[in-house]
């Protein structure tokens, strides 16, 4: 019996502040997002940046004891190291409202990090998780993503399994470009990289990600960007899909303190009927589906 497909919707959220500006921009994301989530009774999924566990120490250990039954905490290494080098091409500059561009004309490439080094942040914060909540980690969001996800590296793949992760976001944009605008088609849809030799590794591609579109829209500018994610909301719930969405700790509530745009969005995302999961509960689910659907077989 096959199983019948649902509109889906996931909302992680990368959580890694870099400046003490930033770290003060978390500490109100980490006071307001649980209470959102826990008055919509929507489950979601904080990927931490290791050295920002460290600096929010008693914040996260608070939210764990009180909220884990709604946050699932997963990783986004230790300092955001890149996996992949990502080339940005533009014709004309990326214009944003605040600063009047994001990205110059041309080309920008953003290197990627040594597999040693990789595999040290990843290694590290698996050790904070466990060590200061007990948690063992499971998922993983690639900082910046890259096209193609990680279809084309096995060897990244592989230090992943080592490191015990089971579940990834990596894939932000087309096939042939990164695009951190339009970010991953809904077309591409959570797949398992069976054919990069990793079976029980998951892909999760990041349909929209916050920061650069609120940037160029202005921070305070609500409406366009609530459009953008209906428009994708719409899209992913009229073909039954999954909704992949990203948004970050201090995009979160620039412009924004009391995050009613994140309120108004879950809200939305509720009220049109979509099925909510943690990534790690999704992924879950995924399996046990596939492996009925490779007895159903036999």
């Amino acid at each position: 019996m096959k199983c019948r497909r649902e509109p889906v919707f996931l909302i992680g959220y990368d959580i890694g502040a870099q400046s003490e500006e930033d770290r003060e921009k978390t500490s109100i994301f980490l006071k307001l997002t649980p209470l959102i989530h826990r008055e919509l009774d929507i489950p979601c999924t904080f990927f931490i940046c290791g050295r920002t566990l460290g600096s929010h120490r008693e914040e996260f250990i608070e939210l764990r004891e009180k909220f884990s039954d709604l946050i699932d905490f997963q990783q986004h290494t230790y300092s955001r190291v890149l996996f992949k080098e990502v080339r940005y091409h533009r014709n004309t500059p990326l214009l944003d409202a605040e600063e009047n561009e994001v990205f110059a004309k041309g080309e920008t490439i953003f290197r990627a990090g040594e597999h040693v080094q990789i595999e040290k942040e990843l290694k590290k914060t698996n050790e904070l998780l466990k060590n200061i909540l007990g948690v063992s980690c499971t998922g993983l969001t690639v900082p910046l993503g890259a096209p193609k996800g990680l279809m084309d590296r096995p060897d990244l793949l592989y230090i992943l399994q080592k490191e015990g992760i089971k579940f990834v976001r990596s894939w932000n944009g087309k096939e042939d470009r990164w695009d951190p605008v339009n970010a991953t088609p809904l077309s591409i849809q959570p797949f398992f990289y069976t054919d990069s030799g990793y079976p029980e590794i998951m892909e999760f591609p990041l349909h929209l990600v916050d920061n650069v579109n609120r940037r160029r829209y202005g921070w305070s500018n609500h409406l366009p960007y609530f459009g953008l994610v209906k428009t994708k909301m719409e899209k992913a719930l009229q073909g039954k899909l999954v909704f992949s969405y990203c948004q970050h700790d201090h995009s979160s509530v620039i412009g924004d303190e009391n995050m009613e745009l994140t309120y108004k969005i879950l809200s939305e995302a509720k009220k049109m009927g979509f099925q909510f999961y943690t990534y790690w509960h999704y992924y879950l689910k995924e399996i046990a589906r596939s492996k009925l659907a490779s007895l159903e077989d036999l």
